[in-house]
């Protein structure tokens, strides 16, 4: 995992971490599993899956929305996006 290096990736974890949106201060928490799981639920659950992407952020993406730990990576999977189809 790209922010948590230290943590073991097929392992089911859950992150915490404090922000400030517009001025104000909020706790996000996200739960981490490994990719597998995720699709594993999706097909347990009797769905299909269409299509999977991963596409890069835009090259024209202002530097102050990327995020800051990135350093001089210039490719990375930020987003993982799913389409899936209902029988």
């Amino acid at each position: 995992m790209v922010n948590y290096p230290e943590h073991d990736y097929f392992a089911v974890t859950q992150h915490s971490e404090e922000f400030e949106f517009d001025g104000q201060s909020a706790v996000l928490t996200s739960w981490h599993r490994p990719l597998h799981a995720v699709m594993d639920a999706f097909l347990g659950a009797g769905l299909r899956i269409a299509v999977v992407s991963e596409p890069p952020w835009s090259p024209g993406t202002p530097a102050e929305l990327l995020p800051t730990d990135m350093g001089a990576c210039t490719a990375s999977v930020c987003f993982l996006f799913v389409a899936l189809d209902a029988p």
